[in-house]
């Protein structure tokens, strides 16, 4: 089991999670990791560390996002879960 904490404050952990935390939840389901967010900062638990880090990634993009003043709709999370992460998939 891989852990990872990513700082964040209770405000961007709201904003980042939207409605009923739904974006965790899709993140989670995507992933295959686990999102924990009641101590300080968001914790990333996966099974092995690639996953935990595209998690931590793209919770970085979606704070960098959120911070800048954008919203974050579906639309925006499927994209971010859609993209190939850079190197994926060369041999």
């Amino acid at each position: 089991m891989v852990t990872l904490n990513l700082p964040s404050s209770d405000e961007e952990k709201t904003r980042l999670g939207g409605e009923a935390e739904q974006n965790f939840i899709r993140l989670e389901k995507a992933l295959g990791v686990r999102l924990l967010t009641r101590n300080p900062g968001i914790t990333i638990q996966a099974e092995n560390p690639a996953d935990a880090g595209r998690a931590r990634d793209l919770l970085q993009k979606m704070t960098e996002a959120a911070r800048s003043g954008q919203l974050l709709p579906e639309f925006y999370i499927d994209d971010l879960l859609t993209t190939p992460r850079p190197g994926a998939g060369i041999t």
